[in-house]
């Protein structure tokens, strides 16, 4: 299973209100664009390899970042993955597109039915003899949350490399996607809270992967 690259820590050319400002460069890891939602994902799969399950779902809106990179990181695995969407008016998303490209079936539900949608989903697949791996929208829960602190601890390894040595007032990570609010990580002296976030996405595609067939399901 793949690891994740050291991403680096840059420092600010320009004061910002009197506080000199370090940006951990996420954006730069080599997976379909990085971010917060790359680093969970290495998680789930390492899990759904381990586990030997040959499917994946999970939810979110059209224009979730979230379920891009599940849809990528399950091609690259060669497993079908489906993603429950909220029906939504509208217009296609550049992640729509790219998910769509890579295959993965939308199943469109309204919103107040998607819970009722997901276990319908996961109870087709297994019907039909698949071991599906639900990853719940945004990567949010135990799992998501372990690659955050992952990072911090990266964070604090290369403080300690780049002679970084005093403890920051704060350090910041945006984990927002699609068009909801910010919500920041903050870490204080090794505490870690954080406020959660709904991403999302949408399209609809059949599924033949590893010699099996997997229909889109609604």
């Amino acid at each position: 299973m793949e690891m994740l690259a050291l991403t680096p820590i840059q420092q600010l050319n320009f004061p910002l209100v009197g506080n000199t400002v370090f940006v951990k460069r996420d954006d730069l890891l080599p997976f379909s664009f990085g971010g917060n939602k790359a680093r969970k994902a290495v998680l789930f799969f390492r899990e759904i390899i381990t586990g030997r399950y040959d499917c994946v779902v999970t939810y979110g809106t059209n224009s979730s970042n979230h379920c891009r990179i599940i849809a990528n990181m399950a091609a690259m695995h060669g497993l079908p993955c489906y993603v429950v969407s909220p029906e939504t008016v509208g217009r296609m998303t550049a992640n729509s597109r790219i998910i769509d490209v890579l295959g993965a079936s939308v199943i469109l539900s309204h919103l107040s039915e998607v819970g009722t949608t997901i276990r319908t989903v996961l109870q087709d697949l297994e019907n039909q003899g698949c071991n599906p791996y639900f990853i719940p929208g945004g990567g949010h829960g135990n799992l998501g949350t372990q690659a955050y602190v992952d990072c911090y601890e990266e964070i604090r390894t290369q403080e300690r490399i780049l002679g970084l040595h005093s403890e920051p007032d704060w350090s910041w990570g945006s984990t927002t996607a699609s068009r909801t609010s910010p919500s920041p990580i903050q870490f204080k002296s090794s505490r870690l809270t954080f406020l959660p976030m709904i991403p999302s996405w949408r399209g609809v595609s059949p599924h033949e992967r590893n010699g099996r067939t997997y229909p889109p399901l609604r």
